[in-house]
């Protein structure tokens, strides 16, 4: 069983033009990690599961 569970998740900053993220889908299990990573000043996010 997921401990964590996206699906068709999409994100868009306030005053952005398009969207930082689109029609996510994943799953994160007990123990793992992900990491979304781009450009210095982004906005990047970790999603850490422990």
């Amino acid at each position: 069983m997921a401990l964590v569970e996206f699906k068709n998740f999409s994100f868009k900053y306030f005053g952005a033009d398009s969207r930082a993220l689109q029609n996510i889908k994943m799953t994160i299990d007990e123990g793992e990690f992900i990491v979304i990573t781009g450009p210095s000043g982004c906005h990047c996010s970790l999603y850490h599961s422990t």
